[in-house]
């Protein structure tokens, strides 16, 4: 017999990276992994060591690619369906607090259920049982009663979650569906208000105009936006670890566009050398005061607020890092370049050795990650699409924004790019230099 066929291997990496997730978790002292109520994620904590982590990603990576592989042409529209109902069964759960009804602990009838949350039962039957199909949810044996399991419980001590589920399908998805009209209508177009989600939406509004009309879809894009950033992938603990931080000591840090400063809250945390200046426009940093004002004083006094539009020109206040994080993907080329320039001025009054960070989704070229990584990265650009005419970008495009933003005297070198294991952004170092060429030198490393 010849060697092992490429569905074996799949399968044998599986079991090997098992049995390693099974020992970690036994050493912590945690229960074997299972859909029981009580089985609180994560799978692993961000702690634990970086094998570990990447045995949980090669899991999800070559179960993707079993299944992928056993799945006949025919099978591949059926399989997707599966995947939007799942989420429209989500919503509808979320939408009529179905998911809230059900006890942490128990059941609760189909009969109760229903009456509970003024839904006709046999709909509700339908949608838990199709969710329960996907392990949401699940179903007591021999009774006409429904329970948690570790999915939904967690939508119940998370409800930030409920609100992302709700955020994705009554907007994403049929932003999405929109797309190819979109197309149609506009072909090229780069405004923000010829877009994929302004047919969807019927508004002539940009994305961000839009939400602000209402404070219910502005609360939950806010939970939204904070469930995305918490995710293991946006993690801000990856800005940590793609910078020597604590090198800088006594440092100022100018976050721009840095909202209400969750963020540089995370850092004055880890780096008690470090103050923190926080840019953004007035009614977003007017909004800081909740956070602020449960931090204890330490915190507080290091991190001053700005009101400040990045497509005005940076302050020239002395700094040694400018840190924009999530900021260049929800713009079109013209005005990505036009933010940079906004702060060549103060990179240049900072002096020798400033650093401009941006951290951004560097998207991978083809082929170069696993399948399941890239799709998530796909995801990301083609939401920036459908709902900014704006892009995530490729390395080289970050190389050529530099170049467009630089001038004859005062040129943007990108000295580094780190992109840590499991983070779907990565950390651009950007200095500010003469070159004797006129264009941007790239004296970093290749992507790692």
């Amino acid at each position: 017999m010849g060697a092992n066929s490429n569905l074996e291997l799949l399968a044998q990496g599986i079991c090997r990276d098992a049995k390693a997730i099974e020992a970690y978790r036994t050493q912590q002292g945690l229960p074997h992994l299972s859909f029981d109520s009580s089985s609180e994620p994560p799978t692993v904590h961000q702690e634990a060591p970086q094998a570990v982590h990447e045995a949980r990603q090669a899991i999800i990576d070559n179960a993707s690619q079993i299944q992928r592989l056993v799945l006949d042409p025919a099978d591949i529209i059926p399989a997707l369906t599966i995947n939007y109902q799942q989420l429209i069964c989500i919503q509808w759960l979320c939408r009529f607090h179905v998911v809230s009804c059900v006890p942490l602990m128990g059941s609760v009838s189909y009969a109760e259920a229903a009456s509970l949350c003024s839904v006709p039962e046999d709909q509700l039957r339908s949608v838990a049982r199709m969710a329960i199909a996907t392990n949401f949810l699940r179903e007591i044996e021999g009774k006409d009663e429904l329970a948690h399991n570790s999915m939904s419980a967690a939508f119940v001590r998370n409800p930030g979650l409920a609100d992302w589920a709700l955020f994705v399908t009554q907007f994403s998805m049929p932003v999405a569906g929109s797309f190819a009209d979109a197309t149609k209508k506009w072909g090229s177009t780069k405004r923000k208000d010829e877009t994929a989600m302004n047919l969807a939406l019927k508004t002539d509004l940009p994305l961000f105009d839009f939400i602000k009309q209402s404070p219910e879809i502005t609360r939950q894009f806010a939970a939204y936006m904070r469930n995305v950033q918490q995710s293991d992938g946006m993690s801000v603990r990856h800005l940590v670890n793609s910078y020597d931080w604590a090198a800088l000591g006594e440092a100022t840090v100018i976050d721009i566009g840095g909202s209400t400063g969750a963020v540089s809250v995370h850092l004055a945390n880890m780096f008690p050398q470090l103050r923190f200046i926080v840019r953004d426009l007035h009614a977003v940093t007017n909004g800081s005061s909740g956070l602020m004002e449960s931090q204890p004083e330490h915190i507080r006094t290091r991190i001053e607020f700005q009101a400040q539009d990045f497509f005005e020109p940076q302050p020239a206040e002395r700094a040694n890092v400018f840190l924009m994080r999530m900021i260049l993907h929800d713009w079109p080329k013209d005005e990505a370049v036009k933010i940079l320039r906004n702060i060549v001025p103060a990179l240049k009054a900072s002096g020798r050795g400033v650093r401009l960070l941006i951290q951004d989704t560097v998207l991978p070229i083809p082929g170069s990650v696993s399948s399941t990584q890239e799709a998530l990265l796909r995801v990301r650009d083609l939401t920036m699409i459908q709902s900014f005419n704006s892009k995530e970008r490729e390395l080289a495009e970050f190389v050529k924004l530099l170049n467009l933003a630089s001038s004859q005297d005062a040129r943007l070198v990108l000295k580094g790019v780190h992109t840590p294991a499991g983070s779907l952004m990565s950390v651009l170092e950007v200095a500010y230099e003469q070159t004797p060429n006129g264009d941007v030198l790239y004296s970093g490393t290749a992507l790692a």
